[in-house]
């Protein structure tokens, strides 16, 4: 570690004066978050961009990123704070990750110190206790006790202290109060003290080369690559991507950014795989890296299997937030080492600081799963994706059965290079899909949520010796619990939501703020003793089939059952080799399983999402019904679909039951076009949320009011400027309450994001007293304002 005042008492070099811009780890309310700082003559060359630096802030030491160095600073002269120190000379972050955490800090409106942290695949990756000890002889640091001991008393109580040794930062601000972190920098910058991470000041230990961070071998994929026999349709999607791969990039811009991005559209089961890893493998072939992102966590030890499979001896590394602090420490260095080839992970994987980047793919691009929705940097993986294919020349594939309305519409306009797999691989047919109204069941006496022809469908599945997945996208056994003496409703005390039954814990639960209540002996309304369980989650689908098919081994795949570690893949695995029968879950299941023995797909509940006050409630819909109904039929015999409905005329079920995407997406983008959303126009939601109802509906007010007076057209009076900016609202939230806060939103629908943008930042800024920002940042009075670009939901 390099600190500031080490490297000799002697002289410095005349050389100019150094400002560092320094992103701050965490998040800083007003401004950029970006800082000057003075690099110290014992930091100059030290300091760069990339380096992780401790500064001052706020009267204690952090850490932050030197995001680049000038000559000059606006900040006067005597306000500028110089650098404390280096916690490793070496860059963590390579420019082109620096140039793509600004650029995602400007378009998700947060702060670059924020994206850096995101970019590493857990909170707190680099993370360590601060420590501070003497940089002197010890009869120097005693005369400097002397001298300080009456002008600068907190000063020399420090030394006293470091004289007997190295001691943690927060230990000392515990002992010494407020004023510590002045005083320590005030001795780093006489250069009696370092500070930095830990109290060790030698250099970091050597660590293995080539360690898998998800364990087993040396970091290579196993045994050579297995061929790959490709069809004509397959051929021709490939072809475009290696001429690609072959092509100079010629800019961001233009034909050759089009031509670098590629939309690979093909139905279920049509081999896109084996096109992304053709590609794949020929990129490393050129000398170049290889990203392939994943949207679920669920998902990369099945991508991984498939890399080491096909990629021969290329050295792969896992990124994702769920792997253990050490491997978190591991997959970064490798990577930042140039030790690894393949980056195969999830969201966050997008920042990994590849040097020779050649290809990015992103499979199953469509999921929701790749926008950061509850934290600061609120970013969207596949547009940060194409930006950085962009800018770093590299070619970027799309894959997906049911694309984002988003994608599809710019591969329409010519953005992006759309590519088309029509067929399943070997001539195998789609499954047939049979719409049950389940508006026909009660009549018949039928109160299960198994309809008459889905059990007998079962049987025969089972029968026949095949494996059915029966999909459901909620957790939990009953939905609700109501009284049907006077319909009282268990609800959370602390949000608008009702709560959910468990089985297993034998308790009510909220899915939003976790609070647990016991289910009721008697209503606590009237006291009657009706008190009935209504509606279906995975627990109470998994309860009945075990009840109908008692010789069935059935298993369940839900965020109930992931949190704990590696249960996922063991599911997964065990229903993978045919050591189940029945395989229930949530939307997991639905998402890029491969298992040639399923015969049976049922969508218990197709309309759990289609009639939510989202304007992506039909797309989601449309999207899980054709994903889930993917999964069958991918062995030698036809599979089939079954899906139950109250709304079977829908066009939603209509278009998933004919495996018709294009006529889906060509009547919900003009639909959406009517209304102003996307893909046609960006979309920012700005919620205002207080405990106090009266302040947020305030500042929400406000904040419309202020875009009102900057032209943008309100979408109920129809004022502003013809082809403008609009906005709708203020309203509340469709759910108006979570965790005890109030939330209101206004939705803004901009043609033009960056002007956008701006306009919103200085309304939040008006509206609320703060600035504006994609986290969340508390206004003096209380009011928090959340920025959220492109948002998935506006729920």
């Amino acid at each position: 570690m390099v600190r500031a005042g080490q490297g000799g008492s002697g002289p410095a070099d005349p050389t100019p004066e150094l400002i560092a811009e320094v992103a701050p780890a965490a998040p800083v309310s007003g401004g950029d978050g970006v800082f000057d700082y003075r690099v110290p003559a014992s930091l100059a060359g030290v300091v760069a961009p990339g380096v992780r630096v401790v500064v001052p802030l706020l009267g204690r030491m952090v850490e932050g990123c030197c995001l680049g160095l000038k000559e000059r600073s606006d900040v006067p002269p005597d306000r500028l704070k110089d650098v404390s120190g280096v916690v490793d000379p070496r860059p963590a972050y390579p420019p082109a990750v620096l140039d793509l955490a600004v650029w995602t800090a400007r378009r998700y409106v947060c702060q670059p110190g924020e994206v850096l942290r995101a970019a590493v695949p857990a909170t707190g990756r680099f993370r360590a206790r601060e420590a501070v000890r003497l940089t002197v002889p010890e009869p120097e640091a005693a005369a400097a006790v002397d001298e300080l001991t009456s002008r600068a008393p907190v000063q020399a109580a420090l030394l006293g202290e470091l004289l007997r040794g190295p001691a943690e930062v927060a230990a000392l601000r515990r002992r010494h109060g407020a004023g510590t972190a002045r005083a320590l920098a005030a001795l780093s910058r006489r250069g009696l003290v370092a500070l930095g991470n830990g109290a060790e000041a030698g250099p970091r230990p050597a660590r293995p080369r080539g360690r898998v961070p998800s364990g087993g071998g040396d970091g290579r994929a196993g045994g050579e690559p297995r061929p790959l026999r490709l069809t004509p349709a397959q051929a021709a999607a490939l072809a475009p991507i290696t001429e690609a791969l072959h092509r100079p990039a010629g800019g961001e811009t233009g034909a050759s950014g089009r031509e670098r991005v590629f939309l690979l559209h093909g139905v279920t089961g049509s081999g896109k795989t084996e096109v992304f890893l053709r590609a794949a493998s020929e990129a490393l072939s050129l000398g170049r890296q290889v990203l392939v992102l994943v949207p679920e966590v669920s998902l990369v030890p099945q991508t991984l299997e498939r890399v080491r499979a096909h990629l021969g001896q290329a050295r792969v590394a896992v990124a994702h937030s769920y792997l253990g602090g050490r491997d978190r420490l591991d997959y970064w260095e490798r990577v930042l080492a140039g030790e690894a080839d393949v980056v195969v992970g999830a969201r966050s994987a997008v920042f990994a600081p590849l040097d020779r980047l050649g290809l990015i793919v992103l499979d199953e691009e469509h999921e929701d799963a790749y926008k950061q929705e509850q934290a600061a940097p609120r970013y969207h993986a596949r547009e940060v994706a194409v930006r950085r294919a962009r800018r770093e020349g590299a070619v970027l594939v799309l894959a997906s059965a049911t694309p984002s309305l988003e994608s599809y519409w710019r591969a329409l306009r010519g953005d992006y290079t759309l590519l088309t797999l029509a067929e399943r691989v070997e001539g195998r047919p789609l499954p047939s899909v049979e719409i049950v109204d389940m508006r026909a069941e009660l009549p018949a006496g039928n109160r299960s949520v198994f309809s008459r022809v889905l059990e007998r469908a079962l049987a025969r599945t089972l029968a026949d010796g095949q494996q059915a997945i029966l999909f459901l996208n909620r957790r939990g056994h009953s939905t609700f619990v109501l009284c049907r003496d006077c319909g009282w409703v268990a609800r959370c005390p602390n949000c608008d939501v009702s709560l959910t039954y468990h089985d297993a814990r034998a308790d009510l639960l909220c899915h939003y703020c976790g609070v647990r209540r016991p289910p009721p002996a008697a209503c606590p309304a009237c006291g009657g003793h009706r008190v009935r369980y209504f509606g279906a989650g995975t627990q109470r689908l998994e309860s009945e089939a075990s009840g109908l098919f008692p010789g069935a081994r059935v298993v369940r795949l839900d965020a109930d059952v992931v949190r704990r570690p590696g249960e996922a893949a063991r599911l997964l695995a065990l229903f993978a080799a045919g050591q189940a029968d029945i395989l229930v879950g949530t939307q997991m299941v639905a998402k890029g399983l491969d298992v040639p023995g399923v015969g049976l797909v049922a969508a218990v509940s197709a309309d759990s999402a289609l009639h939510l006050p989202d304007f992506r409630a039909a797309e989601r819909t449309f999207r899980l019904l054709t994903q889930a109904a993917g999964r069958a039929g991918r062995g030698d015999r036809p599979g089939q679909v079954i899906i139950q409905t109250y709304s079977p005329e829908h066009p939603v079920i209509q278009a998933a039951r004919a495996h018709d995407y294009r006529a889906f997406a060509e009547s919900e983008t003009a639909a959406r076009r009517a209304l102003g959303y996307p893909p046609r126009n960006h979309l920012i939601r700005v919620e205002f949320d207080d405990r106090d109802e009266r302040r947020a509906a305030r500042a929400a007010s406000l904040f419309a009011r202020l875009l009102a007076e900057r032209g943008f057209a309100d979408t109920l009076d129809g004022s502003g400027r013809p082809g403008g900016p609009r906005f709708a609202g203020p309203a509340p939230a469709p759910l108006a309450r979570l965790r005890g806060v109030y939330r209101w939103h206004v939705l803004v629908f901009c043609p033009d994001l960056d002007r956008g943008l701006a306009e919103v930042r200085e309304a939040v800024r008006e509206a609320t007293g703060r600035e504006a920002r994609g986290g969340r940042r508390k206004a003096p009075g209380g009011v928090t304002a959340v920025v959220d670009v492109d948002p998935v939901s506006v729920l």
